[in-house]
């Protein structure tokens, strides 16, 4: 096995190859936040959440999430 890693480690194939980037993945959790508290889902929000909606406008957002029990 270490033979193997050592010969893929210097194979110029491999290292040419430039290294793609992981994925940034924000996962926030928050207690008794409702789907209309945020800006950036509900136009009627009555809390500025600018930092929030900037972030959501910025990436992706899940809507349709379910639990099998309250965590």
């Amino acid at each position: 096995m270490l033979l193997l890693i050592a010969s893929c480690r210097t194979a110029p194939e491999f290292a040419a190859a430039p290294r793609a980037r992981p994925p940034n993945i924000v996962v926030l959790y928050a207690d008794d936040l409702g789907y209309g508290d945020l800006g950036c889902c509900s136009a009627d929000s009555k809390i500025p959440t600018p930092n929030l909606d900037r972030l959501a406008a910025e990436g992706l957002i899940c809507t349709d999430a379910h639990s099998s029990s309250g965590i």
